[in-house]
């Protein structure tokens, strides 16, 4: 899967900072850059229903798009 994820989305935004969002839905909120919808780099974010997630190989597949997950928020350093 990140072989697939490496050579179909290449251009997916990354969500750095991220951890998961409580809503009604599972979701991430993080720090997003290079979003097509949302510009800005760095940009705080909610994203849509997480249907797949792999930490181990940094993507995650979002209603609308999928993610390159860049560092997690670790909660020390006071980001997001």
């Amino acid at each position: 899967m990140d072989q697939l994820l490496a050579r179909s989305q290449p251009n997916a935004p990354i969500l750095d900072q991220w951890r998961y969002a409580i809503r009604p839905v599972t979701s991430l909120v993080g720090l997003s850059t290079g979003h097509p919808r949302l510009p800005g780099d760095r940009r705080s974010i909610v994203t849509s229903e997480i249907f797949l997630i792999s930490e181990e190989l940094g993507w995650a597949r979002s209603y609308s798009r999928w993610y390159r997950l860049g560092q997690r928020f670790d909660g020390a350093a006071g980001n997001c």
